[in-house]
């Protein structure tokens, strides 16, 4: 049990001077879930890795559950460790958060990247996205049986991707380098993906923004990416499908997401 409310927030390469990079991670996994990749990153980006509030080393405290609230303190810490504006990646519930912050703290970002995550995640007549079954099926079992929830989740993450076996192992090994989630932080996510949507916000965003997609994704359907498209100005706004991915591009194909990360740094905007 975590006994502190501090979020864990980690430099990787601290002799590097180059652009600050922070990684958000999704729903029931932690930082770890970056290792694979960092390495090659730490050359281009000082990078940092940050465990979302009440999973992996960063605390839970009851406010967290108001999703405002948590960005905003994800947002705070990012900020008491780099003081001027980073390229800020999220990925899943991660890029939501990451969307959060950069419309609430656009003088932080120099660029929001956005990793198989959407505005909104939960699917409507007129939106891909999780079915609304699959999420309330979730948040029942989580009750009864926290790491199958979490299991299961993985599988359906892996879902559609041709590596699906090898990449649930690896994020499994991964996930259990750090301690398990809080119930109240996985209940809380499961919660944020069923309401929160920012879709009428994304016209306000004021900062370049790289959106990155799997097109095996049953997750964020690849669909949307062109949805997205109609409300950001096309000057700002860059997006790229990996083809062979499902919802864990940087898992199934590293070498071309890191590729992209890349390039998103050495974009004009």
């Amino acid at each position: 049990m975590k006994s502190t409310t501090e979020l864990s927030l980690n430099l990787h390469n601290s002799r590097q001077s180059g652009r600050d990079l922070v990684l958000l991670h999704g729903w029931g996994l932690n930082q770890a879930i970056w290792d694979p990749i960092v390495p090659s990153l730490t050359s281009h980006y000082r990078v940092w890795t940050m465990d979302l509030p009440g999973f992996g080393d960063s605390g839970w405290e009851a406010p967290d559950a108001d999703f405002s609230h948590a960005s905003a303190r994800v947002a705070n810490v990012i900020a008491a460790h780099i003081d001027h504006p980073c390229v800020l990646a999220g990925w899943s519930m991660g890029g939501l958060v990451a969307t959060e912050i950069a419309l609430r703290h656009p003088r932080r970002v120099h660029r929001l990247v956005t990793i198989a995550s959407s505005p909104h995640f939960l699917k409507t007549s007129e939106w891909s996205g999780i079915d609304p079954d699959v999420l309330r099926d979730f948040r029942a079992q989580l009750g009864s049986d926290l790491n199958k929830t979490i299991d299961r989740f993985l599988s359906v993450q892996a879902l559609g991707s041709p590596q699906a076996r090898a990449e649930i192992k690896a994020m499994r090994t991964l996930l259990k380098s750090k301690p398990v989630p809080h119930a109240e932080a996985l209940e809380a996510g499961l919660q944020w993906l069923a309401q929160v949507d920012l879709r009428s916000q994304l016209c306000a965003i004021d900062v370049p923004m790289t959106r990155l997609y799997g097109r095996r994704d049953s997750l964020v359907p690849a669909t949307i990416a062109d949805a997205i498209s109609t409300t950001l100005s096309a000057q700002n706004d860059q997006s790229q499908v990996f083809l062979n991915s499902a919802h864990a591009p940087f898992i199934t194909e590293p070498e071309a997401f890191v590729e992209a990360l890349i390039s998103a740094n050495d974009a004009r905007n």
